[in-house]
């Protein structure tokens, strides 16, 4: 079975040294781009979605993993969840896109995201991490960058286990 020329899983022939590579290869590397996490950085949302992650403080927690840890975490799982199962799911499903950033693909990538959380931790805590989750997968749909994903992801874990 074929994917469609819009998903970043479709095959687009060989790259040559110094273009473009070709299909997810070149999504992850604009996702990685320096110049969208500046763009990121301009925009007021970002920095209300850092400053919500003090809510994080009214939770306790376990002890304090080390910080590579959690860095090393956070950006597994952005790679995991925004960069590869979101950005295909909104390659196959396009979906309107509004100036919040919020999309049906966004809640229902952040269900999973949740979902996965139980797991590993109680009920409780893991149905709260739909809504950092929704916050980043807005950021995403807005702005696409991984770093920006990454660093308030472990914004969040940080602050949730001082």
């Amino acid at each position: 079975m074929r994917n469609s020329g819009n998903s970043p899983f479709a095959g687009q022939g060989s790259g040559l040294p110094g273009h473009t590579p070709p299909g997810l290869l070149r999504d992850l590397v604009r996702a990685c781009a320096l110049g969208r996490l500046r763009q990121a950085l301009r925009d007021r949302r970002t920095w209300v979605a850092f400053a919500l992650g003090v809510a994080g403080l009214f939770f306790s927690s376990g002890p304090m993993p080390p910080l590579w840890r959690l860095g090393g975490a956070a950006l597994i799982e952005e790679l995991t969840w925004r960069a590869l199962l979101q950005g295909e799911a909104e390659a196959r499903w396009p979906c309107r896109r509004d100036s919040s950033g919020l999309t049906y693909v966004n809640i229902l990538i952040s269900c999973l995201f949740a979902g996965a959380h139980s797991l590993t931790q109680p009920a409780l805590m893991a149905a709260l991490t739909f809504f950092p989750s929704l916050l980043l997968g807005m950021l995403w749909t807005l702005h696409g960058s991984l770093w920006l994903c990454a660093a308030l992801h472990f914004w969040y874990n940080l602050v949730y286990f001082l």
